[in-house]
C-alpha cells in the first residue's frame, strides 16, 4: 500500500522547452518556420505561453524578412531594357491618383516606397516581438516554478515553503559550505535567477533590437537609393545617346535626299 501511494505521490522533473523537436529549432532562422509549426505534433505537449511565444518569433522574423525584401525588390538593376525602351517596365509604387509619367516615378528612386512600407513591417515586426518577450518571461516563470516545486518537493518535503523562503532570504551563500544543504538551495536560486533575469533583459532586447532594426533599414535605404540613382543615370544616358544617333541618322538621310533631288547640270 505505501508502495501504491508513493508511486501515485512521485514527483516527475518539467517537461523544458528546450525539448522542442529539432525540425522547429532548425525553422527558427527561416520563412519556412510557419508550415513547420502547424504541423509539429509535439507542439502539443507545449504551454499556452510556449506556442505563442513560438508563434510571435515567427511573425517577428516574418515581418523583418519583407521589409529586407522590399528593399530587394525595388533594385532598379533587377529590371532589363527592352529592344526600343526608354525606360523599363519597372512597378509604379507612389500613391499619385490618375496617369503621371513614369519617368516621375522612378525619379524618386523607390526611396518613399521603401521608407513608407519597410518602416511600417519594423514597426509591425517590433509589436510581434515585444509579444515575443512577454510570453518568454511567461514561460522562463512557468518552468522555473515547475522545477522549484520539484526541487522543493524533493529535496524540502518536510519544509514548508514560508520557512524556506525564510532560510534562502538571509543570503544563501551562507549555506553553500554545507554539503547538504549547499548544493539543494543554489539549484532553487538558480530558478528564482532566470525569473529575474528574464525580466530585466526583456525591455533591453526589445531596445536593442528596434534600434538595430532601423538604422539597418535607414543603411540598406540609403545603399538602394544610391545604387538606383546611377542605374537610372545610365539609363538616361544612353537614351540622350540614343537621341543623339537618331538626330545624325536623320541628318544624314537629310542630305542625302535633297542631294538627289538636285537637278542635274547638262
Amino acid at each position: 500500500m505505501e508502495a501504491e501511494n508513493s508511486a501515485k505521490t512521485e514527483v516527475k522533473p518539467p517537461v523544458s522547452m528546450t525539448s522542442i523537436c529539432q525540425g522547429c529549432s532548425e525553422c527558427f532562422s527561416n520563412t519556412e518556420y510557419k508550415a513547420h509549426f502547424d504541423s509539429c505534433e509535439k507542439l502539443e505537449r507545449f504551454s499556452h505561453a510556449q506556442k505563442a511565444m513560438f508563434w510571435n518569433d515567427y511573425l517577428y522574423r516574418l515581418h523583418t524578412f519583407q521589409a529586407e525584401q522590399l528593399v530587394k525588390t525595388l533594385d532598379f538593376s533587377n529590371y532589363t531594357l527592352s529592344e526600343g525602351q526608354q525606360y523599363p517596365n519597372v512597378p509604379c509604387h507612389c500613391e499619385t491618383n490618375g496617369e503621371h509619367p513614369q519617368l516621375e516615378c522612378l525619379r524618386k528612386l523607390g526611396e518613399p516606397e521603401m521608407r513608407t512600407k519597410g518602416t511600417e513591417l519594423i514597426r509591425q515586426a517590433m509589436e510581434y516581438y515585444k509579444k515575443y518577450e512577454e510570453h518568454r518571461i511567461e514561460t522562463v516563470c512557468e518552468e522555473s516554478n515547475l522545477r522549484q516545486n520539484f526541487i522543493f518537493n524533493k529535496y524540502f518535503p518536510e519544509m514548508t515553503e514560508k520557512a524556506l523562503a525564510e532560510m534562502i532570504g538571509t543570503g544563501y551563500h551562507a549555506y553553500i559550505s554545507n554539503k547538504e544543504l549547499g548544493p539543494k538551495i543554489h539549484k532553487l536560486v538558480i530558478q528564482m535567477n532566470r525569473k529575474n533575469t528574464a525580466i530585466e533583459t526583456a525591455a533591453e532586447n526589445i531596445a536593442t533590437k528596434t534600434e538595430n532594426w532601423n538604422k539597418l533599414l535607414e543603411v540598406q535605404i540609403a545603399d538602394r537609393v544610391a545604387k538606383n540613382a546611377a542605374t537610372l543615370k545610365k539609363w538616361e544616358t544612353r537614351n540622350e545617346q540614343n537621341k543623339g544617333s537618331k538626330s545624325k541618322r536623320s541628318a544624314s538621310q537629310s542630305s542625302s535626299s535633297t542631294a538627289s533631288k538636285r537637278p542635274r547640270r547638262k
